[in-house]
């Protein structure tokens, strides 16, 4: 701002206005304020074109919720692009081209129907027992059928080694004593590292996972039981000479000297990685792999001791939201300090001095604390001030009462009756509180540390009282208190479950071990990248650790799998043996993961704002109101932002 020598203001680099509304008591009120929120962002859309010497932005306490769903709405087209994507995916890699008759096009149509049976049954199942639908949630059918295009993969590819001689159903039960229980095993690590993550403290992840393992279950049964119903008749086709995309059709008569098409043979991938498996089992190559491993593993850990907590929510708002215009406009002008009540509500004589005097200090108790700053609204300071210029005495219950009619009369103190809640006769206060003020700060940390250090500061500082510190956004700093104690734990759990699980079905407790410490230093792993990357730890990339959990499992147990149940006389020829039959097929698996994820890997569309969104910077207001209005200014402009 800018004065005149005679001490007028002559302009401002920004201007802020702010409108308060009551805060709805029931639901009919409620949907009158939602009502009254988009007339009122529709007004100032419809302002901001026609104001030219000014630019304005604008915000009300709905517009995090709509910044998700436009966020979310924009990757519909994505969504179906990738789910075209994949279904192609699926259908040209076991089509098989070159042989008319071994092809399985149409069987994969039928394994994506499967997956996409079971995701349905799945969120139906959840929605039936009364489980909340978040829009978290929308990442699902990605990942689930990743997993299961990836198990029918490795039922195809175990079909096509079968021989031919057998009849259908031995044909069908060769499949399933082979790799049905490598697809079984892989499943239940999915359904137990989700099952895990449904004790976590955060109701959104909670859902989530719940959701999740109903559904891996329920795909998993769709595969074995429709899927592998459908199998049956695909053996029949190829059995009776037909065509795959067109079973009307007979396949032709192989040429003279070639073998017949339903013979059982090495594909060209296997081949290829029937080469991976020899060049690894080189001396040479062996010993490189190990260091390049250990090395890798110590980079990794030393990244993941600086992974950062930390979450800004212009994340989950697209570029040109008006929310995310008007956070960025807050941010450059203005120091926002968040009020923060320290509450009384234990039956106390308020006539005491001693209590007075403990509700006095309470201000200085926050004050002392480097989180918060001087600024402070006692009411109990204002009436000892008050009561000593107007020569009144509060020293009992009945003198406090009538010193507070006297006070609340006088229009200089009249706004802190809502520091305080009186009894229904009047006779005598039943809550009271004391305001401070949060430093400013956009970190996570700070505003973490700054609740909890407060919390213990009033338990080693009041012991009459009974205080204890409350914000409307302290909803959301218990997120960053709980984040890396909730990860721990859950990666911990889960670790020992993988353990336990792949142990009954690897039978070999070596390999078991290599499973699972390729499992750990995966997830140390990730938390390097995510160091790399600059990505902190929150409720969202929570959510991706949750998943890492069971997926990074599946390739490593699929190989493991058929290592040990290979016939094979030495230990390299069972690795040959297990990247030539299940290499191919974790391939092709792990490449339908990578399509799935490339439309979800902005991750703003699928957020619960109850966990994910940083209120720091919003504007402190009192717990009973919520703000309307505002206003700013740049570049010698005058800015106008508004907030409801």
């Amino acid at each position: 701002m800018k004065y005149n020598s005679n001490g007028h203001l002559t302009s401002a680099s920004a201007i802020q206005v702010t409108y308060l509304i009551q805060a709805p008591t029931d639901t009919d009120v409620e949907d009158k304020v939602f009502e009254f929120e988009t007339d009122f962002i529709n007004k100032m859309k419809g302002l901001q074109k026609d104001l030219s010497c000014a630019k304005m932005f604008y915000t009300a306490e709905r517009s995090l919720d709509d910044a998700i769903s436009e966020s979310a709405g924009s990757d519909i087209t994505l969504i179906s692009i990738t789910f075209a994507v994949m279904i192609t995916f699926a259908c040209t890699m076991l089509g098989k081209f070159c042989n008319p008759l071994t092809g399985h096009s149409l069987l994969a149509n039928a394994g994506v129907f499967a997956v996409a049976l079971g995701v349905l049954a799945g969120f139906g199942l959840s929605l039936a027992v009364g489980i909340p639908f978040i829009s978290l949630v929308g990442v699902l059918p990605f990942l689930i059928l990743g997993i299961g295009i990836d198990d029918m993969f490795i039922l195809v590819d175990e079909l096509d080694r079968q021989d031919n001689k057998l009849s259908v159903i031995d044909t069908i039960k060769m499949v399933m004593r082979h790799s049905g229980m490598t697809v079984t095993m892989t499943t239940v690590t999915d359904l137990v590292a989700f099952a895990v993550s449904t004790s976590t403290a955060f109701p959104s992840i909670r859902y989530f996972c719940i959701y999740a393992a109903l559904s891996v279950t329920l795909s998993y049964l769709m595969i074995i039981t429709y899927f592998v119903a459908i199998a049956t008749f695909d053996v029949r086709r190829i059995k009776a000479n037909r065509r795959d995309c067109l079973p009307c059709c007979f396949a032709p008569i192989p040429k003279e000297g070639e073998p017949k098409w339903d013979e059982p043979r090495l594909q060209g991938a296997n081949k290829v990685m029937k080469q991976y498996a020899r060049l690894l089992m080189k001396t040479p190559v062996r010993i490189l792999v190990v260091l390049l491993s250990m090395g890798l593993l110590g980079i990794s850990i030393w990244g993941a001791m600086n992974i950062s907590e930390s979450f800004d929510r212009r994340l989950l708002a697209k570029d040109n939201s008006y929310f995310k215009e008007f956070i960025n406009a807050q941010e450059r002008h203005y120091e926002l300090s968040l009020e923060v009540s320290i509450v009384m509500d234990a039956k106390l004589d308020y006539g005491m001095a001693r209590i007075q005097d403990d509700i006095r200090k309470l201000s200085d108790i926050a004050s002392g604390n480097k989180h918060y700053t001087d600024n402070k609204i006692n009411w109990m300071t204002s009436l000892t001030n008050f009561a000593k210029m107007a020569n009144i005495s509060i020293n009992n219950t009945g003198d406090l009462m009538r010193g507070l009619d006297i006070f609340f009369s006088n229009p200089s103190f009249s706004h802190f009756r809502k520091d305080i809640v009186l009894s229904s006769d009047n006779k005598s206060i039943e809550v009271s509180r004391v305001i401070c003020f949060m430093e400013d700060s956009p970190s996570s940390i700070f505003q973490r540390d700054a609740m909890v250090t407060l919390r213990k500061d009033l338990e080693e500082n009041d012991k009459s009282l009974k205080a204890y510190p409350i914000s409307r956004f302290f909803i959301f700093f218990e997120q960053y208190s709980l984040i890396q104690s909730e990860t721990i734990r859950n990666l911990a759990i889960a670790a020992a479950a993988v353990l336990l699980i792949t142990w009954p079905f690897l039978l070999s407790i070596r390999v078991t071990l290599l499973v699972f410490l390729g499992f750990s230093a995966l997830i140390v792993e990730l938390f390097a990248l995510m160091s790399v990357w600059d990505v902190s730890l929150n409720a969202i990339s929570m959510i991706n650790l949750v998943m890492a959990i069971g997926f990074s499992v599946d390739y490593s147990a699929h190989i493991a799998h058929a290592f040990v149940t290979s016939s094979e006389p030495t230990a390299e020829l069972r690795v040959e043996h297990a990247l030539s039959t299940l290499g191919t097929s974790v391939l092709l698996g792990a490449k339908s993961m990578v399509h799935s994820s490339e439309s979800v890997k902005d991750g703003s569309a699928f957020t619960n704002p109850a966990l994910a969104c940083d209120p720091s910077q919003e504007q402190p207001v009192n717990k009973n109101v919520k703000p309307i209005f505002q206003s700013t200014k740049q570049n010698g402009e005058a800015d106008t932002v508004t907030e409801l």
